[in-house]
């Protein structure tokens, strides 16, 4: 039963890294809006004086408009980017925390690749139909972006996926709604399934 585990996991990590090499090529590697220049500066207040003032870093502000969720991302990539640019002078901090979103793209390519095999779509149609919709969707400029709304659909698509295991995942996003979309697309059997899983934890 390791084989076809090892095989789908190779093929995850193939379809990553073919999605990452492509997005690669077309990085932008800078800041694009405004949003995220509020997020930065909410990181770099937690770093330097950890608080959340943001004046010193976004003057016509004191405090941050978003979630605090992709200030905590931005926080190693920015000690990172401070730690080369002492030992060497080189200023990395925009390309390396637009890093994040390209990496981001990448897994969410490699989800949809997971979410095509589990609907019995063969391995290597999957591939090529998960590296499609991720250069010819939307998918691809949201990973140019530093947009919290692609990271937010890697993190569904992800619970989605691992919903099938940990019945309790679905509550992370939210509760119910999740779960019950699942059984509308597998119809009742999926429902029955629910329940004696449920009712028995050791149901497989």
């Amino acid at each position: 039963m390791g084989k076809p585990l090892d095989s789908d996991l190779k093929r995850f990590a193939a379809v990553f890294g073919c999605a990452f090499a492509i997005y690669l090529a077309f990085f932008g590697g800078h800041y694009v809006s405004g949003d995220e220049a509020q997020r930065i500066a909410w990181a770099k207040a937690l770093i330097d004086c950890h608080c959340n003032d943001i004046s010193p870093y976004f003057p016509s502000e004191h405090y941050a408009k978003y979630g605090i969720g992709l200030s905590l991302l931005h926080v190693p990539l920015i000690l990172l980017a401070r730690w080369i640019k002492s030992a060497s002078g080189i200023p990395t901090e925009g390309p390396l925390n637009m890093l994040l979103h390209t990496f981001n793209g990448a897994v969410g390519v490699a989800l949809i690749y997971i979410l095509l095999v589990r609907q019995g779509v063969q391995r290597h149609t999957a591939t090529l139909g998960a590296l499609a919709i991720g250069v010819t969707s939307v998918w691809f400029p949201y990973s140019k972006v530093e947009y919290a709304e692609s990271i937010v659909t890697t993190l569904l698509l992800g619970m989605y996926i691992l919903a099938d295991s940990y019945l309790w995942m679905p509550a992370l996003s939210g509760g119910l709604p999740l779960q019950c979309g699942r059984m509308r697309l597998y119809g009742s059997h999926s429902r029955a399934q629910l329940r004696r899983r449920i009712g028995n934890p050791g149901y497989q």
